[in-house]
């Protein structure tokens, strides 16, 4: 009931999108007359309808906190506490169950019928299992008032299925054809019937299969029917259709009428047969609408489990199990299986400047598009987030495959009506191709995501072809990204410092925290060769939440050598994912208390793109940072969003030039001009204008005519560590080449 995203813009909508979908689903739930629930294979509750609240008298919120597997709370009998334990094992382990077990519920006791599916990931492993438990008292009573009936009833009653064998005996039939009940159940009704009448009785009996619900009750005379002893009586038979669980059933209601017993049976048999057929009718219906009603739920609930509830469109499971079976199909027949990767280019734009209603509506009207303009064949499906995945069949060649892909392109192209306005969304997309006869459905979705990866990087609106190098890539950035998990593990970390000097003093104001990694086989890495990566994979957030606390650290040991020094400002980066974690400024309060750094002697800084995807969380949480004491910095300035909107409101307290625009310095008219602006800029808000990569004594000459108020660069001092870095702070002077 859930894909990768590839920056914290896109977690947010997924996580919008499942608690959206969460919600809806529970309140379907919570509308059942069925004990509903859905629970993780550690037995813990997922979710739990409300008919199974009241029944086991605790809350939701209750249950949340109680495993299935822990039966302390349970009011059940240890030997059904047992039974019912060991029926969700067996469906945690992959097996289907169903069966009836009688329970006491509120001092009443009930027969429930139990439906336990297990629903599989892609790899093979149980995700959650669907417990349903049904109320089948009512229909057990029903039953057993049925069975009486049926045993009550004046006449011997046979009951047929469609293939003519015997399903239904009473005691009557038992008497008049002199066999036990279990010697005809399972036998064809030929086995009572002698060899001239046999033509006879399959032409009525398909007759009533016909149309079970409206095929009124007939009377079939001049027929004979032949005991266990081969002899024969004349009969007559009355017909009837009923719906049961296995299927429609037509009943024969078999009466001797040898001329004994004709006038007396058939005046006794038809008044108790309109009662019988009376009684009978109510029965059935009320059967028939009751296992309706379980067979509307359950497909509800299975189309609920392979579909996106927001578009209808099948979702990730569904996809594999078709992918499956296309690749299982190409193997018979000649043609190739493709697989296209789409992702709406800047879909946050609208979804977090619009709000997620417009957002929801622009994924309804892609999802219809991708209906529309792909082959009546090929699947669209929809695996979260703004990303469609498109399996596509019987492709013969690359070419035609990107053909498909320009076509999709397109039709997602086109402009549509949208908040007044008209709106045009691009599409990235990823396309892999089988080729092997073994090739696996997760690996051909991995190759197209790789490929879909690619197309963005090379500047989105755009379709990239998967082909070997791009493997290698991945498994590249999937080693670094298993090794970068561990270096964070296991301390390979290392914090380098860059001194940022007063423009007209020159001394040491504040230090820049820069992270290394210190790889065993390739030695001290600078941060382009691993950052990336753990943007990507989300490692981003414990690595950024390491630098933080040992930068903080190292703050506390440098002011306790030198208490009597004015504190320098450590300056800090921060991620988008970090600062999408909830409550991500209480942990920021939490590291400033535990190492002793006053919050106005850290300065946190963060990139443009922050403003330009940051969703009201994100800036509820800028907020809050500020109203801690902490400085905020925006980095890089002037590469990115640059709006003044949002310096207006979040307030922060210094601008850093990106060193793009200095090193243009003194050189290039239009560098000078665009440095010269944002330093005014800064002044005029009341900001701190710091200008990076300074390099030479020119560029410095520059931005001190400019006013500019802070400068880091190597003119002053490459990245250093920390022991390093204090000697060049306690000399009092800025450092140069």
């Amino acid at each position: 009931m859930f894909g990768t995203a590839q920056d914290i813009t896109e977690d947010n909508l997924a996580k919008e999108r499942v608690v959206a979908s969460e919600k809806e689903l529970r309140e379907y739930v919570d509308n059942l007359s069925t004990f509903t629930a859905k629970l993780a294979p550690d037995g813990s509750f997922l979710l739990v309808g409300r008919t199974a609240q009241v029944a086991l008298g605790l809350s939701h919120e209750e249950l949340m906190k109680t495993n299935f597997l822990e039966g302390s709370w349970w009011a059940f009998d240890p030997e059904v506490q047992g039974r019912v334990k060991e029926a969700f094992r067996r469906a945690a382990s992959g097996e289907r169950i169903s069966y009836d077990e009688q329970l006491c519920v509120q001092g009443q006791v009930l027969t429930i019928s139990f439906s336990l599916v297990p629903v599989f990931e892609e790899q093979g492993r149980v995700r959650y299992v669907l417990a349903e438990g049904r109320d089948i008292t009512a229909e057990m009573k029903l039953e057993a008032k049925f069975q009486g009936l049926l045993e009550a009833a004046p006449d011997a009653l046979v009951g047929v299925d469609q293939a003519g064998l015997i399903r239904l005996v009473n005691r009557q039939a038992e008497v008049l054809f002199g066999y036990g009940r279990e010697e005809l159940v399972g036998q064809p009704i030929e086995v009572l019937v002698p060899e001239r009448f046999r033509g006879v009785h399959p032409a009525h009996r398909q007759d009533y299969f016909a149309d079970p619900r409206s095929r009124p009750m007939g009377v079939c005379v001049e027929l004979a029917g032949r005991r266990r002893d081969g002899t024969e009586f004349p009969v007559d038979i009355s017909l009837a259709s009923i719906e049961t669980e296995d299927g429609v059933m037509v009943t024969a209601a078999v009466r001797d009428i040898t001329e004994r017993k004709r006038a007396e049976a058939l005046r006794e048999s038809e008044r108790r047969t309109r009662e019988l057929n009376a009684e009978l009718e109510r029965q059935v219906q009320q059967r028939t609408a009751q296992l309706r009603e379980a067979k509307e739920a359950e497909a509800k609930l299975t189309y609920q489990a392979l579909h996106d509830p927001l578009t209808g469109l099948p979702n990730r499971l569904l996809f594999m199990d078709r992918l499956t079976q296309a690749l299982a199909r190409s193997d018979r027949r000649p043609g190739s299986v493709g697989v296209m990767f789409l992702d709406l280019d800047r879909f946050k734009v609208i979804n977090d400047s619009l709000g997620h209603d417009v957002g929801d509506f622009v994924l309804r009207r892609m999802a219809d598009r991708l209906r529309m303009a792909v082959r009546p064949a090929d699947t669209a499906s929809r695996f979260g987030g703004d990303e469609f995945v498109v399996l596509c069949e019987d492709i013969p060649s690359e070419q035609e495959a990107i053909f498909i892909a320009e076509r999709l392109a397109r039709t997602v192209a086109q402009p549509f009506a949208i908040d007044k306005g008209e709106a045009v969304i691009t599409t990235s997309i990823g396309i892999a191709l089988a080729r092997a006869p073994d090739d696996r459905p997760e690996e051909l979705v991995r190759d197209a995501d790789a490929a879909l990866y690619q197309a963005k990087e090379g500047g989105r609106a755009r379709h990239e072809m998967f082909d070997g190098k791009m493997r290698v890539r991945a498994l590249r950035r999937l080693a670094t990204e298993n090794e970068l998990r561990q270096a964070i593990e296991e301390g390979e970390l290392r914090l380098y410092y860059q001194p940022l000097v007063h423009v007209n003093t020159g001394r040491v104001s504040a230090l820049e925290a820069l992270v290394r990694w210190d790889h065993p086989r390739r030695g001290l890495l600078a941060p382009d060769q691993f950052i990336p990566v753990a943007e990507d994979s989300g490692l981003i957030v414990p690595l950024g939440d390491w630098v933080l606390e040992e930068a903080c650290r190292q703050w506390a040991r440098w002011h306790s050598a030198a208490p009597d020094r004015q504190p320098l400002t450590m300056a800090v980066n921060l991620s988008t994912r970090q600062l999408g974690r909830p409550n991500f400024e209480r942990a920021v309060h939490r590291v400033l208390v535990e190492t002793g750094v006053e919050p106005a002697h850290l300065s946190l800084e963060i990139t443009e793109s922050v403003f330009l995807e940051a969703a009201p969380s994100i800036l509820a949480t800028l907020h809050g940072l500020r109203e801690l004491g902490v400085r905020l910095a925006i980095d890089d300035f002037g590469t990115g969003y640059s709006s003044l909107t949002y310096l207006k409101r979040i307030r922060v307290d210094a601008l850093k030039v990106d060193r793009s625009f200095v090193q243009g310095l003194g050189q290039d008219s239009e560098d000078s001009a665009i440095v010269a602006a944002m330093v005014s800029l800064a002044h005029a808000l009341g900001l701190s204008a710091i200008a990076e990569g300074v390099e030479s004594a020119e560029q410095l000459e520059h931005l001190r005519l400019l006013d500019c108020d802070l400068a880091q660069g190597y003119y002053f001092a490459a990245p250093q560590p920390p022991e390093s870095v204090w000697e060049l702070v306690e000399s009092d002077s800025a450092p140069s080449r």
